[in-house]
């Protein structure tokens, strides 16, 4: 779980890298002017862009909460034995932004994120805790219904605002469902980027390779 939330998180911290303005007397690459059409679709692939970084800080912030929260504590006060915690470094996000905040180029970002080493890393990761979703919720029932500390546990950990009502269940099931939503977010962004990078129909073309893998 630790190390799908540190790939996560350098992911994120990915996209919201600001871009850092050229030294004087340097010329970038001439941009063309906006016309119409192509700012409709600008705004647009922003649009999906944001929504990419902002469902991306939610599933960092449940990896948080399950690696934190309920792995720590139910370490710290049943003793439960430890586990594989590689999901928490499976996922990241960087983006090079200007000074208005707009992202100009996400393409390298998803190629170095689901290709390589980085992709290999999530297919194995995200497919072994996907593969034990069934077994850890009915792990989580058993001991929910026989193990009077692990209740107490639970009663207390759900009451925090921290956790926000999110029981261990529904953060198994939002981190299986995670992996599924790259490919349409990126189809998406891919929609309204109009001849300005090709990256991102590769980046499209390995995330599903890694969901039909997973």
């Amino acid at each position: 779980m630790k190390c799908v939330v540190c790939t996560q998180r350098h992911l994120q911290h990915r996209l919201r890298r600001p871009h850092r303005p050229r030294p004087p007397g340097t010329a970038g690459p001439q941009q063309p002017a906006l016309t119409t059409s192509s700012l409709s679709y600008e705004i647009k692939k922003q649009d999906v862009i944001y929504e990419l970084y902002q469902t991306e800080f939610h599933h960092v912030r449940t990896l948080k909460i399950m690696s934190d929260v309920y792995y720590k504590g139910l370490q710290k006060e049943l003793q439960a034995p430890s586990v594989d915690c590689s999901l928490k470094r499976a996922s990241s996000t960087e983006g090079q932004k200007d000074s208005s905040f707009l992202i100009c180029s996400i393409g390298d970002v998803l190629l170095s994120q689901f290709s390589g080493c980085s992709a290999d890393r999530m297919k194995k990761v995200y497919g072994k805790f996907c593969s034990r979703h069934n077994e850890a919720v009915n792990l989580y029932k058993d001991l929910h219904a026989k193990d009077k500390r692990f209740q107490a546990f639970i009663k207390r950990t759900m009451s925090s605002s921290i956790v926000r009502r999110l029981s261990i269940p529904e953060c198994i099931l939002l981190v299986t469902q995670r992996i599924t939503k790259y490919p349409v977010l990126i189809q998406r962004i891919l929609q309204h980027t109009k001849g300005q990078e090709t990256q991102p129909a590769k980046g499209v073309h390995v995330v599903l390779c890694i969901c039909a893998v997973i």
